[in-house]
């Protein structure tokens, strides 16, 4: 995803909406202040939703990684 282009669709309503769960840089302490103020604008938007990238931390997931590795294992 290139973020500024993201922005940019949005702002020319392009797309109508962004749901993201990954983004360029996910290293909220690193942020440059360009990424500080795409971040600001994104999630001022009510069309942008944001979720953190975590779908591999359901009670699904792990049990389907389970079965996975003992398939694997032949357990």
């Amino acid at each position: 995803m290139h973020t500024a282009s993201l922005i940019a669709a949005l702002q020319q309503n392009i797309i109508a909406g962004a749901a993201l769960d990954v983004l360029e840089n996910e290293h909220f302490d690193s942020f440059s202040a360009a990424q500080k103020e795409e971040m600001h604008f994104l999630t001022a938007q009510p069309n942008v939703l944001l979720t953190p990238h975590i779908a591999g931390y359901s009670d699904e997931a792990f049990y389907k990684m389970s079965v996975v590795i003992i398939e694997k294992l032949k357990i």
